[in-house]
């Protein structure tokens, strides 16, 4: 609702207070902090009426004084406040913003856009200036955006490149691709570019950078067609790009998925009511059962406590990653080999 609201006034050009902007997606915040900019400073350029600050780096005085200022042959004024999830509260900042708000001026619009890391303050600035501007505030939080909606603007922007791309090569690429908006873009671009008219899988699969849990399926894949190289090749390359500890992590969520996804349709479920009960969508359950069905059920629990056992013993003991990553595939290919349905 709150997103439909900041849309709506975006549209009506009542714009006004404070607004507080969350959350994993970038793409989406940039888009509408780039909306309100349009609506009220044509000019990016515009130093009297636009002035974007960092929270680490700005100070109380230079809040109060743009946000108090009056606009320049403009209505209002605009000020961008850049802040990680990270930053811990500031005590003259949240002072600034109580100030502000205890008498908020009509002539100002005030955007704080956090950015979201992987280790946030247990208390963030964000929150704190929220609260301080209470009553002025409308917070939007920016989540990853549903499969069917990336499904859709995929396609769109698949039209707009006068390519046409199905909505199977589309699931493709979401399945190997980071589910960042911004990402995606960026990625759309390199495969359009490579494409004919018609965007294959192939296409996809030749200039996408894949997420390490896509690489992760095709060891798995190696795994159970008993090719031990394909599965040892991709388990180095990833251990050349990424933490240890991050790899052998994945390896064990991938696999802890595929045995869930196979109990769920050793239970009876449908594909969907699986997606539903698992939380996961349609087309990756299929796609996790496909592998899944390969062997019995206990010979994938089987492997899944050795993915455990190595991911644990990977965290609690320092030793040589390239041994440890063979050791590992040899084990899960021996375990596999002969157990296939």
């Amino acid at each position: 609702m709150s997103l439909e609201k900041l849309k709506q006034q975006i549209q009506d050009g009542t714009l006004s207070g404070v607004y507080a902007f969350s959350g994993a997606e970038d793409y989406l915040k940039r888009h509408y902090i780039d909306l309100i900019r349009r609506k009220l400073v044509p000019d990016p350029e515009d130093p009297l009426n636009f002035v974007r600050l960092y929270y680490r780096e700005a100070t109380a005085a230079q809040v109060l004084d743009f946000a108090l200022g009056l606009p320049v042959f403009a209505e209002k004024k605009l000020l961008l406040l850049e802040l990680l999830d990270t930053d811990a509260p500031s005590a003259a900042l949240t002072g600034a913003f109580e100030t502000l708000c205890a008498d908020f001026p009509d002539t100002c619009v005030v955007i704080l856009n956090e950015q979201q890391t992987d280790a946030p303050a247990k208390k963030s600035a964000l929150q704190e200036l929220a609260k301080a501007a209470k009553g002025h505030v409308l917070s939007v939080k920016f989540d990853e955006r549903p499969q069917d909606e990336l499904s859709r603007w995929v396609s769109r922007h698949a039209q707009a490149a006068g390519k046409s791309m199905d909505r199977q090569v589309i699931q493709h690429l979401l399945l190997v691709a980071d589910h960042g908006m911004r990402s995606l873009r960026n990625e759309l671009a390199k495969i359009f570019a490579h494409s004919g008219d018609t965007v294959t899988a192939a296409d996809v699969d030749a200039v996408t950078v894949r997420t390490v849990e896509s690489r992760i399926y095709d060891l798995a894949d190696a795994l159970f067609r008993d090719d031990a190289g394909a599965a040892v090749d991709v388990l180095r390359e990833l251990l050349e790009r990424y933490p240890d500890t991050m790899v052998f992590d994945t390896v064990y969520g991938t696999f802890a998925r595929l045995y869930r996804v196979r109990a769920a349709a050793d239970a009876g479920l449908a594909p969907d009511d699986a997606a539903a009960a698992l939380g996961m969508k349609p087309y990756a359950v299929k796609k996790n059962l496909t592998l899944a069905g390969k062997v019995p059920p206990a010979v994938l629990r089987r492997a899944l406590e050795l993915c455990r056992d190595t991911d644990g013993l990977v965290k609690r003991v320092s030793r040589d990653k390239q041994l440890t990553a063979e050791v590992f595939v040899l084990q899960l290919t021996g375990l596999l080999r002969g157990a296939r349905v």
